[in-house]
């Protein structure tokens, strides 16, 4: 009998969808930094801003509501900041207080995060 190998640990990683690998390995072609003004950043910048326009189509959402971020902490982290934000700014419901409820097996990055917000607003 064939042995069958299952990946359960997502929490960690997950493999990419063969449309994604696909499409990174096309891109990695093009090194400029997007913020530059040079031919290179331009390109970059093209990619980036044609990678957002996808996103937001696919989820029903604005271009300029997606933020790309280096890593799931950091998401979770932008998130949880832009909900407890008090700035007029950020665009969250002022009418309403925010809570933020967690449980122990939350990611470290939600609980310390949730923590830290916690505690300025008890400052």
């Amino acid at each position: 009998m064939t042995q069958r190998q299952v990946y359960l640990d997502h929490n960690a990683t997950t493999p990419l969808h063969p449309e994604v690998a696909k499409t990174l390995a096309e891109t990695m072609a093009c090194f400029g930094n997007p913020s530059s003004m040079h031919a290179f950043g331009r390109e970059a910048r093209g990619l980036v801003e044609e990678a957002r326009a996808k996103v937001a189509s696919f989820i029903g959402a604005l271009p300029e509501e997606i933020v790309f971020v280096g890593s799931g902490s950091e998401g979770n982290n932008t998130v949880l900041s832009i909900l407890a934000c008090p700035s007029k700014h950020c665009s969250c419901d002022r009418d309403h207080k925010s809570h933020i409820v967690t449980t122990a097996i939350e990611h470290p990055c939600i609980i310390e995060t949730s923590q830290c917000l916690e505690d300025r607003a008890t400052r």
